[in-house]
């Protein structure tokens, strides 16, 4: 069963990472309009070897530049995929106790009380065997 951290982190990691692949692909189009319109300039001008070595360093930097971040990400992931999930610390909220235990009075099922009630697998088994009248 996820906690509620585990349920917030997932898809903010997901959304950071279409974030960042985003910005990649935006900063890849302007490098490439940029580079388009210093082509013009130095046909324009007649000095296009000059030009050409400009556009192509500023791309090969912004490449790395966005590689090196996108690396960085991954590792991050990969080390927040790997981190062991918190356990669960066994605090009820009495109401949710109390009803559990008035379902497993009535003869509910284990899943039951696991479902309705938020218990553990565990706590679920106890429950019934403490209050379950069959």
């Amino acid at each position: 069963m996820m906690n509620t951290l585990e349920l917030l982190a997932t898809p903010l990691l997901h959304s950071a990472n279409v974030l960042l692949l985003g910005m990649a692909v935006i900063a890849m189009l302007r490098l490439r309009r940029l580079a388009l319109q210093l082509r013009r300039t130095a046909d324009n001008a007649g000095g296009r070897t000059k030009v050409d070595s400009t556009i192509e360093s500023s791309q090969n930097s912004g490449l790395l530049r966005v590689e090196r971040q996108l690396r960085e990400l991954q590792s991050t992931v990969r080390v927040l995929a790997q981190t062991p999930k918190p356990e669960r610390t066994g605090t009820k909220a009495p109401a949710s106790l109390s009803y559990a235990m008035r379902m497993a009075k009535q003869g509910a099922s284990k899943n039951d009380l696991v479902k309705n009630c938020g218990l553990s697998t565990a706590e679920a088994s106890l429950v019934r065997k403490i209050h379950c009248r069959n």
